[in-house]
């Protein structure tokens, strides 16, 4: 079983990646980087082959950027550090605390398996120290998923410490207690799991309309708010659900996610990558354990989060699944041949994602340019450009951006309609029903609006520009009744001034139509 799950793990991940690159469509963005996991993987493998100790150099450099994403995150804390993030106080290196927890969870995981393995006094006081660090960067991040991850991963180490006896009754234990975890940890924030409970149950439209194999590589971003439109505009929802609502590109579960981008052969491909890990771990040495109880922790979290988004987690997770495969004389890569042939096939894939990241940072340049100058220069190069960032939605977005904000409206609308294509979300639509409504396009406008409000049934904002369009039209539509009643009645996130002058608006325009 052992040699079965060792022979056929590489050849299942090849397979994957394999499938990502025939999955990948016109309307989907960013293949490079979906690839970048599965290349790191190999590469991983490949350097196992040739360099004996190169999973302990691979561990140092991962406890060593825990420890120092641990110190950042304290530091930001305790005011010392700028966070990147204005609403909390640690984020680490990361844009928000969500990823930091997690990457927090794998390598405290990491480290006190290693510390149990370990026999030097030296290296157990560095790993304490490092521990100590982890555990307390991972509780200020407020993670519940981090926090479950962890919980898990040590559940899982303790038990395998135990006799076989004891552990046969532990393992059915177990899994009471993490139900009462996951209980507690609901508890503790149940808006932002409802807010995810939502994503899933809307997701599973998305893996309906393609069972088995999916919308396609980087699909869901492209899909998922379209299908929330869709299932508000049906109208079989909670006032709750309206009001968790919001403008989501992420599924908040990594299964979710490859079940609507891969469908069933990539959940069965992913399903058999862990079936052959767990095989090939039975004969693994202490750092293999390590790495696997590590996996553990990441897995969970990928269950509640979206790691696969975030390229540190995404890399790390990519090495940790390759040092977690015990090293075998049958191993692909012990072929001088087949190693040549990857290291040049990872030339040419480095090489492509060289060149995207350069056009890029062009692009960038020109936006600047353009934003600050506006001369003609500038124009030209973009417009040069163009057809290498038109699939590009963080480009398309933020050159829109810059041409809504000038009142360059007709400029503005190409743009944003193509950033719709890429990326569909209400804000993005509110954009582009205003700039058409500006063009003296109401017609266009209105069907924007009301996609935005689809969407965001719990924002008032897209029902106030309906309101606003069908109250000046001549003659007056019962429309424009309908939306007053709607603004004066409906359910919003959050009461503010603007709300209720919005509210007051279409009360007064109620009063004088009696």
């Amino acid at each position: 079983m052992y040699q079965l799950g060792l022979k056929f793990i590489d050849a299942l991940i090849t397979s994957f990646i394999i499938y990502q690159c025939v999955m990948m469509n016109e309307a989907n963005i960013g293949l490079y980087h979906s690839l970048l996991w599965g290349f790191v993987y190999l590469l991983t493998r490949c350097l196992q082959a040739v360099i004996p100790k190169v999973n302990q150099w691979l561990v140092g450099i991962i406890l060593l950027s825990g420890t120092m994403q641990a110190v950042v995150s304290v530091l930001q804390y305790m005011g010392i550090w700028t966070s990147n993030h204005p609403l909390y106080a640690a984020t680490g290196t990361f844009d928000n605390p969500g990823p930091l927890g997690g990457y927090m969870a794998v390598c405290l995981v990491l480290a006190v398996s290693l510390w149990g393995e370990c026999n030097k006094p030296i290296f157990k006081r560095m790993l304490i120290a490092s521990v100590l660090l982890m555990e307390t960067s991972c509780v200020l991040s407020d993670s519940r998923a981090a926090w479950m991850a962890t919980i898990v991963a040590f559940g899982f180490m303790l038990v395998k410490r135990f006799p076989v006896k004891t552990r046969k009754k532990t393992w059915m234990v177990l899994p009471v207690l993490v139900i009462g975890v996951a209980a507690a940890l609901y508890a503790y924030r149940p808006a932002s799991t409802d807010g995810r409970l939502l994503v899933w149950k809307v997701s599973t439209r998305m893996m309906a309309d393609s069972p088995l194999w999916g919308q396609g590589t980087n699909s869901f971003a492209n899909w998922y708010m379209n299908c929330q439109g869709d299932y508000f505009h049906a109208g079989d929802y909670t006032v709750a659900e309206a009001l968790l609502a919001s403008d989501n590109t992420l599924a908040f579960n990594e299964v979710v996610r490859i079940g609507c981008e891969y469908g069933i052969i990539g959940l069965m491909l992913c399903l058999g990558i862990g079936v052959a890990l767990i095989l090939a771990s039975r004969q693994a040495d202490k750092v293999q354990r390590a790495a696997f109880s590590a996996l553990i922790a990441y897995s969970v979290f990928a269950c509640f989060s979206y790691p696969a988004e975030v390229p540190t987690l995404k890399l790390t997770g990519a090495i940790l699944l390759a040092m977690a495969v015990p090293c075998s004389e049958r191993s692909w890569f012990t072929g001088k041949k087949t190693r040549l042939a990857f290291l040049l096939l990872l030339a040419v894939y480095l090489g492509a994602l060289g060149r995207e990241h350069y056009r890029e940072h062009l692009v960038k340049k020109a936006l600047v340019r353009y934003n600050v100058e506006e001369d003609e220069e500038s124009k030209q190069a973009l417009k040069e450009l163009y057809p290498h960032y038109r699939d590009n939605d963080r480009m398309m977005s933020l050159h829109a951006k810059m041409l809504f904000e000038k009142g360059l409206y007709e400029e503005c609308i190409p743009l944003l309609t193509e950033s719709v294509r890429l990326i569909p979300t209400g804000g993005k639509y509110m954009d582009l029903g205003t700039s058409y409504q500006y063009m003296g396009e109401t017609e266009k406008a209105t069907a924007c609006f009301k996609r935005a409000s689809y969407m965001l049934p719990g924002h008032i904002l897209p029902v106030y520009s309906l309101f606003c369009i069908y109250k000046e039209d001549t003659p007056m539509p019962d429309s424009a009744t309908w939306y007053a009643h709607r603004l004066t009645e409906m359910k919003i996130k959050k009461e503010t001034d603007y709300t209720r002058s919005i509210r007051k608006e279409a009360a007064d325009f109620l009063k004088e139509k009696k």
